[in-house]
């Protein structure tokens, strides 16, 4: 039909002015990850709608009558224990510099490096969700689950960047966004258990790197 061909034509010329600016930038040394970061924006903002449902609603997660302090100390030193295990390397590529990498020298095998990445989000994701949480703190953690998955998901949309260009700009854009997200969260958490004068070592030391 005529509209589904004057998608198709759209697409492909969002596609073609894609690897155009990603051919400008390369040739003017100036891809870099803020580059990418702002170029996914951009598409993004031409592509989205609205932001993708999330996984799971409140009636989902785990929680429990017990808010006392001895439980919020519980809670937090489980999510510690948790952020920590799932903690990607520091000596590992993060996702901006496997991007980078994969649309330099575009080559497609570079984004199997985000695998090992999905894995982790992808477990972590489980764990945090099978996590009882004390019920005063249901709304912030389904936040903390939900932005999570989301993450996994967007990188998973990554590794379509050479077969469906503008699906794999868009997940790095949501990607992002879940990051922002989860960092916002990990705030919100922190200002609440400091709130309530409870302090832990294992998640303070965590958190203050978001």
């Amino acid at each position: 039909t005529k509209d589904a061909t004057d998608s198709l034509t759209k697409t492909d010329l969002l596609s073609q002015q894609l690897f155009a600016q990603v051919a400008t930038l390369k040739n003017q040394g100036k891809l870099n990850s803020q580059s990418i970061n702002e170029l996914s924006q951009s598409f993004a903002e031409r592509i989205l709608q609205e932001a993708p449902d999330d996984t799971y609603a409140l009636a989902d997660i785990r929680t429990q009558d017990d808010n006392s302090k001895a439980a919020l100390k519980v809670y937090g030193n489980s999510l510690g224990a948790l952020i920590k295990k799932y903690e990607f390397p520091e000596e590992e590529e993060d996702e901006l510099i496997i991007m980078k990498k994969a649309l330099t020298t575009e080559d497609p095998s570079e984004l199997k490096k985000l695998i090992p990445i999905i894995s982790l989000y992808s477990q972590g994701s489980k764990d945090l969700f099978a996590t009882k949480v004390p019920s005063d703190l249901a709304k912030d953690h389904l936040e903390l689950v939900n932005s999570i998955v989301g993450m996994k998901d967007a990188l998973i949309g990554m590794q379509s960047l050479f077969e469906d260009p503008l699906s794999g700009i868009t997940a790095l854009a949501q990607y992002q966004q879940g990051s922002s997200r989860l960092i916002k969260e990990v705030g919100v958490l922190r200002d609440y258990f400091t709130k309530k004068g409870i302090f832990f070592a294992l998640l303070t030391a965590v958190i203050s790197g978001f």
